[in-house]
């Protein structure tokens, strides 16, 4: 989105890549809150239009003010994240109420004609598609997660994200040595330490960069990812068990298997 925004002219040549971040709104992104009611999913696009007073106004006339903000900035695409937090399907008449006006809302952007992207977990999938309007105008469902280990595409797609990880670390100057996570069998078992996420195997690896920096380390190894496992994996729910603690111990077993072979 910074090259799109430079390639186009929207802001002169050499802004900081950082700034034009902080200033463009081709691409909107907005959290929905956890009320999940109609002011507050106007006031929360709003405010990521940078709107000085998100409160002000009926919800009519925060509504126009957004439709508005999409006119005057050429807004591209909406990018609305969290949606399971809508109220739909609840029993509360005066909840569920509030949650189809926010699920029509919504659904007014979208038939508005701006792009509209909708990121949730997979309890907000049901939700939004419950609309069969919105459901026939979602022609695109990209894939997000959770990888499978089996699925050749998405083994080698982790292995490349864990190279670049490591690579990263010593790109921002957190470590003199590049982090190999591509050696031993560290893919696998942060595959399976994370639940096949991108974001949860990032949380690992940032876990066991403090350890190394802790210990005053040249790169982030095997012994941090293992301790780093033992701390996130479990409290998250992600495994019942450290996949680096059983790596080494099926190794151990082998070893001592093959060592029997050959005394035998």
């Amino acid at each position: 989105m910074v090259d799109y925004c430079l390639e186009t002219g929207l802001f002169p040549e050499g802004t900081p890549r950082n700034l034009v971040v902080q200033l463009q709104r081709k691409v909107i992104y907005v959290s929905v809150s956890g009320t999940s009611t109609l002011t507050s999913l106007l006031e929360d696009i709003l405010r990521a239009f940078g709107d000085p007073k998100p409160q002000r106004g009926t919800q009519g006339h925060k509504k126009e003010r957004i439709l508005n903000y999409i006119w005057e900035f050429g807004t591209e695409l909406l990018i609305f994240d969290e949606m399971n937090h809508l109220k739909i399907g609840a029993k509360s008449g005066s909840i569920h109420m509030e949650a189809t006006r926010v699920h029509n809302t919504l659904k007014d952007f979208l038939l508005g004609g701006c792009p509209v992207v909708f990121v949730g977990t997979g309890e907000a999938e049901g939700k939004v598609f419950s609309d069969l309007q919105i459901r026939a105008r979602c022609k695109e469902r990209l894939f997000i997660g959770p990888l499978t280990w089996k699925n050749k595409a998405h083994q080698s797609a982790y292995k490349e994200f864990c190279a670049l990880l490591g690579l990263e670390l010593k790109s921002l100057g957190l470590f003199p040595v590049r982090s190999n996570f591509l050696t031993r069998a560290i893919p696998r078992c942060l595959f399976f330490a994370s639940g096949g996420y991108f974001g949860h195997t990032t949380n690992i690896v940032a876990l066991a960069a403090r350890y190394a920096l802790e210990e005053g380390a040249d790169n982030v190894g095997w012994e941090h990812l293992k301790a780093a496992s033992a701390e996130y994996t479990i409290f998250n729910g992600l495994a019942k068990y450290n996949p680096f603690e059983r790596e080494e111990r099926e190794q151990e077993q082998l070893k001592a298997a093959s060592t029997e072979m050959l005394d035998a």
